[in-house]
């Protein structure tokens, strides 16, 4: 079985100018502004890897740190739904 890679956009304390951070497996790749740009270069981190073979998770958290939203690359890889 395949190593699935973490990709993480969370807040970030400390850093005014730039709150929101883009993590790879706990390693930071890279800081932003805003959510939407953080979240806007994740997914095209993610859409890379995921055409290279790379199966892929993004976790983007709310200012509070709780997730948000929790997205599979590629699609296929998400895991069967099942109730309960």
């Amino acid at each position: 079985m395949k190593k699935r890679t973490r990709i993480e956009v969370a807040p970030q304390k400390g850093n005014a100018a730039r709150p929101w951070k883009v993590t790879m497996d706990s390693a930071l790749m890279e800081e932003f502004p805003t959510q939407a740009a953080a979240t806007a270069a994740a997914t095209g981190v993610c859409n890379g890897l995921a055409k290279k073979g790379q199966l892929v998770t993004l976790k983007i958290k709310l200012a509070n740190g709780r997730i948000r939203e929790e997205r599979t690359y590629p699609r296929s890889s998400d895991p069967a739904r099942t109730p309960g």
